[in-house]
């Protein structure tokens, strides 16, 4: 077989080859990026932020454990905990698997899924309902205080996330002083983070 075989013979079948090719090299442009962000990218922009992440189990940057060195919930692939502007934010992102089709004979499909929830405090201290105590004599860090909150906070919206239920308008949830917003299949890159800690601290500051 020769190119000549399988190439357009008329212009409007070089348009369609050249928008498949464009939406086909859009796709590898955006699943790659953002496995790059998760193994590489966050790393290297909590260091220039003085962030903390965790990729899987691995934890990075300076902290002490209050419950950052712990586990990490189920099905994460990446944790970014830090302040913009001024406010503490927590960022999770998870893979879940999910039933796709009905496979042959009559099996199911299996497919993997990403979803994110990224997390803004809008006080200093959010409601007691969930804040825990810090521990005595550790090093006052108001990230890793509110941990278990933004975790606590979130563990609702990713069960959410798995059930049929319809997200809230642009995936905005707010409340107890923090501010969220939620995506079912999508996964986290550098723009789409600061895109939403900006949309969430704007109404914060506004």
């Amino acid at each position: 077989m020769t190119p000549s075989t399988w190439l357009p013979d008329h212009p409007l079948g070089w348009v369609l080859l050249a928008v498949l090719g464009f939406a086909l090299g859009l796709w590898a442009y955006l699943r790659l990026s953002a496995a790059l962000f998760t193994l590489v990218g966050a790393r290297r922009l909590a260091r220039e932020r003085g962030w903390l992440v965790k990729v899987g189990r691995s934890a990075y940057g300076d902290h002490d454990d209050l419950g950052w060195n712990g586990t990490a919930p189920p099905d994460t692939t990446l944790e970014i905990l830090g302040q913009h502007h001024g406010r503490s934010f927590h960022v999770r992102e998870r893979r879940v698997r999910v039933t796709r089709t009905s496979g042959h004979p009559g099996e199911p499909s299996y497919a993997w899924r990403y979803d994110y929830v990224a997390t803004l405090a809008t006080t200093a201290r959010p409601s007691a309902e969930y804040v825990p105590e810090q521990p005595a004599g550790s090093r006052s860090d108001q990230r890793l205080a509110l941990y278990p909150t933004f975790l606590n906070w979130e563990s609702d919206i990713f069960a959410v996330l798995d059930s049929a239920e319809r997200l809230p308008e642009h995936g905005l949830r707010s409340g107890s002083g923090l501010r969220s917003v939620e995506y079912r299949g999508r996964r986290l890159t550098r723009k789409r983070l600061f895109a939403d800690l900006d949309m969430l601290l704007g109404p914060v500051h506004g």
